[in-house]
């Protein structure tokens, strides 16, 4: 890494936009630009640029940056498993890959100890 550079790991990418959406009440548009920012700038390396972008992208089309992160890193996988519907939906419906599947789950009542 070059002298003066600012470095960002894809966990600090994560909070940054925890921050962003919960502190300053960004939109999902205003997140997007950020980010873009944030990689366009020459002296900022981030750990995985492509990984990134890809999250972004599923974010603008309405995954939550969050999930959208955890499928962009599973990129190389043919399947992603979540209980969370919604994501899958919204995956699915965006046509991301990996393929994201949320099994059905019965609740069942706890036992007696």
């Amino acid at each position: 890494m070059r002298e003066g550079a600012v470095f960002v790991p894809t966990t600090v990418a994560l909070e940054l936009e925890w921050i962003l959406r919960a502190f300053y009440g960004f939109d999902r548009l205003n997140v997007a630009r950020v980010f873009r920012h944030l990689l366009d700038l020459p002296n900022v390396q981030v750990q995985d640029w492509n990984l990134i972008d890809h999250a972004v992208e599923a974010h603008l089309g309405g995954l939550d940056f969050a999930d959208a992160l955890h499928l962009a890193s599973s990129r190389h996988c043919h399947r992603f498993a979540s209980f969370d519907r919604k994501m899958a939906r919204v995956a699915t419906r965006l046509k991301l890959n990996p393929a994201v599947s949320a099994p059905r789950v019965e609740a069942r009542a706890p036992r007696p100890r």
